[in-house]
């Protein structure tokens, strides 16, 4: 089963696996975002767009988790 890393990575097609500090940032961050009132897809995607400065340069030819899975995972290690 993929950890939280690879599917931050399939999600947002870094080209690394983010490290857990950046992971738990990530989280943060979209929690700070759905606090002002945006939905978790878009607080997901604004975080990572943020955060990880290889954002999207890689595609992979998987579906992505959702953001609520994701944050599970982030913040059950």
């Amino acid at each position: 089963m993929a950890d939280a890393g690879d599917r931050l990575r399939i999600k947002y097609g870094l080209g690394t696996n983010p490290s857990r500090d950046q992971q738990r940032r990530w989280a943060d961050i979209v929690d700070r975002l759905v606090a002002q009132g945006y939905s978790k897809g878009q607080a997901g995607r604004m975080a990572a767009k943020e955060l990880f400065v290889d954002f999207e340069t890689n595609f992979y030819a998987s579906e992505g988790d959702t953001i609520d899975f994701l944050l599970r995972q982030v913040r059950d290690k």
